[in-house]
Parts: structure tokens; C-alpha cells; sequence
């Protein structure tokens, strides 16, 4: 039995698995770049629901960062899974006392 490093089909597995992580790598650093360019290049103001939206993608963008130098393991991914719900959550948490630019929040 050939070594699975050696073997052309796990090393075409491996990497199409490496494109996989460059290119979701680059989507969530695309998103980030953007939104910064937005806040710093423009000057247009970030509300403090897509600081919280930034902070979830860092947190995404962790597995495909961890896999690159150290090979692909679920853990890795296991990161980004749980980064979601976490991010998710936190954001819908905390939305609901951010009001909408323009907008007054109602008093209770």
C-alpha cells in the first residue's frame, strides 16, 4: 500500500484542500479589507454591530488560517463551526440595542 503522502490521489486531494482554504482565506480577508477601506479610507462610520460582524469573520477566517502552515486537521475547522454560532448569537444578543443610523431608539 503506497504511502498517503506519496500517493498521486492524496496529494491532488491535498491540494485541492489548499486551494480550498487560499480561497476562503481571501474571501474573508476581501470582506475585512473592505470594510476597513470603508471605515478608514472613506471615512464613512462604522456602527458597532459591524465591529461585532468583523470580530465574527477574524474568528471564521481562523480555521483556513490554522490549516495553511499546519496541515489540515478537523480541529482546525472545528474552530470556524464554532465561530458561527458564537458570532450569531452575540450579534443578534447585542443587535437588538443598536439602533439604525437616523433612527431613535424607543423608550420603554
Amino acid at each position: 500500500m503506497a504511502d498517503r503522502a506519496t500517493d498521486p490521489a492524496g496529494v491532488w486531494l491535498f491540494q485541492i484542500m489548499r486551494l480550498i482554504n487560499i480561497v476562503a482565506l481571501l474571501a474573508f480577508l476581501g470582506v475585512l479589507a473592505e470594510s476597513l477601506f470603508l471605515q478608514c479610507g472613506i471615512g464613512e462610520q462604522s456602527c458597532p454591530l459591524c465591529l461585532v460582524q468583523r470580530s465574527r469573520m477574524v474568528g471564521l477566517a481562523l480555521g483556513p488560517v490554522m490549516n495553511l502552515p499546519w496541515g489540515w486537521k478537523p480541529s482546525h475547522y472545528a474552530i470556524s463551526i464554532l465561530a458561527a454560532p458564537v458570532g450569531v448569537a452575540f450579534t443578534s444578543w447585542r443587535g437588538r440595542g443598536f439602533p439604525y443610523r437616523g433612527t431613535s431608539r424607543p423608550r420603554s
